[in-house]
């Protein structure tokens, strides 16, 4: 299995990371436990992978997008079928975009 660098972004923690995931996007859904959908796309080509939540009361923004419920993931552009490229935007890149909220329900 082959794994690519990807950012995590994680507003219950408030973290920003890197770190390890397998470029296959049926693997990636696994560890969302559930499908991920493409929530930004940023200019180099790097997608934030999220699945909404109607339970979580902690989300982010992305660089003035809409409020975002539950963690994420940046990867790259998709490669091969069902695969994913390493994210090429950089950990302070991100970390300048991420505004932390908090969602009323």
């Amino acid at each position: 299995m082959t794994e690519i660098t990807a950012i995590t972004v994680d507003p219950v923690e408030r973290k920003i990371a890197v770190g390890k995931v397998p470029c296959d996007t049926f693997l990636i859904a696994r560890r969302f436990a559930s499908r991920p959908r493409v929530t930004a796309t940023f200019p180099n080509g790097d997608v934030l992978l999220a699945v909404p939540s109607e339970t979580v009361v902690r989300g982010f923004t992305i660089g003035g997008s809409k409020p975002i419920a539950g963690s994420a993931l940046v990867v790259g552009r998709r490669r091969a079928f069902g695969e994913r490229a390493p994210a090429r935007t950089s950990l302070q890149d991100i970390e300048t975009m991420v505004r932390w909220i908090s969602i009323e329900r």
